[in-house]
């Protein structure tokens, strides 16, 4: 057994592995849009916020006819 092997280098019949890069890719993305769900409504409850109060938005601008 070499030195190379023994720290880590990579052995013979060792091969790339498609199923892990895939569920990397998977878990990355899968993190990603979580942030970005999270960010967005973050963003929506602070625009939210300072908006008009509800009553204020449902209220007529002018007296129903009699």
């Amino acid at each position: 057994m070499s030195v190379q092997y023994a720290v880590g280098g990579r052995h013979r019949g060792e091969n790339d592995d498609p199923i892990e890069a895939v569920l990397t890719f998977l878990w990355l993305l899968g993190n990603l849009v979580t942030v970005l769900v999270l960010g967005m409504t973050a963003l929506l409850q602070v625009g939210h916020d300072r908006a008009e109060p509800v009553v204020a938005l449902s209220s007529p601008d002018r007296e129903p006819p009699a």
